[in-house]
């Protein structure tokens, strides 16, 4: 063996040593399927990229982005005020194909399942789309209706898709919705359920008891649907309007309130767990949940909330309003209107840097692998990746 080889051989031994005895990184989540991470929309993945952020590459549309995006099976999906949803490579951001919505496109971020990509239009007339994750075609729409104000919230499960649509004329005064259940082998519909109210926030699933999650407007409440059947299995009535989508994770339902109210409710049976106030501030995007940690944006505030010890444990204030976050185990990204993606300490609230954009940030951030992906209003969808580190020198003595 020459001594290149030699060195080489014991090069790689030794690098092999020293990973085993540093701290090993999380695993990277190679998807982010659904809003706010799944249909849990609990917001959290264990590691994304780590500060500072670097741009990796942009992609421009032809109007606002106010929906996150999502990614499956090296797709990313995003659709745009322009009218369009677009399908993406991730890795380099080319354009895969787009497609035609229509005026405003869809109404919260699309949703992957198996070989489809599904969405809900923003502006009447309302209908849910369904796409084809390769060529783009659309194989499948369905009206949901035309009033002011009820768009359909699309939530995608592997053998049914869930979305609400306008009441039929002879459904009673107090039915001001349906919600809707169809098959995604067949397109069938599989049951409907009357609300006395609208869910104005994306439903979400609790896979383990089966349950579909609505919050509703009028006379405020949160009720448990069986996914199977349709049926009511509990109702929660809250303080003031739900300003957030539901939360699923870690044994427990969470929602938040105009008020300023997070519930803890118990998933078999709606009680309560325990609810806490942010005093003096309103809940004003969804959140996120991230190991016994709620992450809760007021007007201008990100809140970090223990949930065992049922404490605020850190409080960051923006000049300007945020978006909901989302969080590894180390940070917290959140985008604000001030055009600036903030990177924060998970554990203290500190700041670990902010990464500027071109327009004002209305949608969440996205992490998957090593990357962030975030929509602005100035039309383009950024990719950021690790940046270089900042290299500090001894400075030589005199």
């Amino acid at each position: 063996m020459n001594r290149l080889s030699v060195f080489f051989a014991f090069g790689f031994v030794l690098s092999g040593l020293l990973s085993a005895c540093a701290p090993q990184r999380p695993q990277y989540a190679d998807e982010w399927p659904a809003y706010q991470s799944s249909n849990g929309h609990r917001g959290y993945v264990p590691a994304g990229p780590e500060p500072p952020l670097a741009e990796k590459w942009t992609f421009q549309t032809e109007g606002r982005i106010v929906e996150p995006p999502v990614l499956a099976g090296s797709q990313l999906a995003v659709s745009s005020r322009d009218g369009l949803i677009y399908l993406l490579n991730p890795e380099t951001g080319q354009l895969l194909w787009k497609e035609e919505i229509g005026q405003g496109g869809l109404a919260s971020s699309p949703a992957f399942g198996d070989k489809l990509v599904w969405g809900g239009r923003w502006t009447p007339y309302y209908f849910v789309y369904a796409w084809d994750r390769v060529g783009g075609q659309r194989v499948w729409e369905n009206q949901t209706g035309e009033i002011l104000e009820r768009a359909p919230l699309v939530v995608v499960a592997p053998d049914r898709v869930f979305f609400n649509v306008d009441p039929p004329l002879s459904a009673p005064a107090d039915v001001l919705s349906t919600m809707r259940a169809v098959s995604v082998s067949d397109y069938k519909t599989l049951w409907e359920r009357p609300l006395k109210g609208v869910p104005l926030r994306l439903p979400a699933l609790d896979t383990e008891h089966q349950l579909l999650l609505v919050a509703l407007d009028e006379s405020p409440v949160l009720q448990a649907l069986d996914t199977q059947t349709g049926d009511i299995k509990w109702s929660f009535p809250l303080d003031s309007k739900p300003t957030t989508a539901p939360i699923w994770a870690e044994g427990r339902v969470f929602i938040g309130t105009q008020g300023g109210y997070v519930y803890s409710l118990m998933p078999e049976t709606g009680k309560i767990d325990w609810r806490f106030q942010i005093q003096g501030d309103s809940i004003t995007k969804d959140m996120a949940l991230a190991e016994n940690q709620l992450l809760i944006t007021g007007e201008k505030n990100l809140y970090a909330f223990d949930t065992r010890a049922l404490a605020l444990q850190w409080k960051f204030r923006a000049v300007m309003p945020l978006t909901a976050p989302v969080a590894t185990q180390k940070h917290v990204f959140v985008g604000c209107e001030n055009k600036l993606i903030y990177t924060l300490d998970r554990l203290n609230g500190n700041s670990r840097g902010f990464t500027l954009t071109k327009g004002e940030i209305l949608a969440s951030p996205v992490i998957v692998g090593p990357y962030l992906f975030v929509g602005s209003s100035d039309g383009k969808l950024y990719a950021f990746e690790e940046g270089p580190r900042p290299v500090y020198t001894q400075p030589a003595r005199r």
